[in-house]
């Protein structure tokens, strides 16, 4: 009797673990306010107030997140959004809202404190280029190093050999050649046995929304993103981002 206790225990437990945190939006709150609370069922959830606030979600179950300064949150890397310097990464300046890193020749110890389209080699900020390479940050923002040369992203046909899925007009490889992406043989819906399966025979346990119902779906095989418009948003990222 006890042993049957035991296990109906343990089931319930292990079902409560693997279901999904529930996430419920309120209202506005202010500077230094709670903005973000786990509860028993999920975390609970404000918008902060003004223009300069956001929520820093907390990092444990039992800590609070709460609407802080911009400015108090961690730095950003050169080409991304800022509104003062105190937010860009090792020092650089924040222009028309935009951080600015090292320039050419300038001296650097890692290729982030380089401005956007450059990288730091012999301690100092180097153009990237489009021709030779020893690795994708020496390349311009729209190729990527295969074999010690800059190649252009989204540009071999299925078929084409290829051991880097990002060279490849389907962003997919599959034995060294561009192909076809698995696609879900089945709705996004969390099947009853929470797993995922794709058209290559690949099996996928379902994830969690972050949703008011706590519900699962599975994510998107890689051959139902619409690749070109993956192509031309990976490129501007890398451009703004690099």
């Amino acid at each position: 009797m006890k042993s049957s206790f035991v296990t109906l225990l343990m089931g319930a437990l292990v079902a409560r673990m693997m279901e999904c945190p529930l996430y419920r939006c309120g209202g506005s709150v202010g500077e230094s306010a709670v903005c973000a609370v786990w509860t028993s069922e999920g975390m609970n959830m404000s918008t902060c107030n003004e223009r300069d606030l956001a929520c820093r979600l907390p990092s444990g179950m039992e800590q609070e997140g709460l609407c802080v300064k911009k400015t108090s949150l961690p730095s950003v890397l050169p080409g991304e959004y800022c509104e003062n310097l105190a937010q860009c990464l090792h020092g650089g300046k924040c222009t028309n809202n935009k951080c600015e890193g090292k320039k050419i020749n300038e001296s650097c110890k890692i290729d982030e404190e380089c401005d956007v389209e450059m990288y730091c080699g012999g301690g100092k900020c180097k153009h990237a280029n489009d021709t030779d390479c020893g690795g994708d940050v020496k390349c311009v923002s729209n190729k990527l190093c295969y074999e010690g040369k800059c190649h252009l992203m989204g540009q071999l046909d299925n078929g084409a050999d290829s051991e880097v899925p990002g060279l490849c007009k389907s962003y997919y490889v599959l034995n060294k050649k561009c192909a076809p992406g698995p696609r879900l043989t089945h709705s996004r819906e969390c099947p009853k046995d929470g797993k995922c399966k794709y058209s290559d025979g690949s099996v996928q346990l379902c994830l969690c929304g972050k949703t008011p119902t706590g519900k699962k779906f599975c994510p998107p095989g890689k051959g139902e993103i619409d690749v070109s418009k993956v192509s031309l948003n990976v490129r501007v990222v890398f451009v703004v981002l690099k």
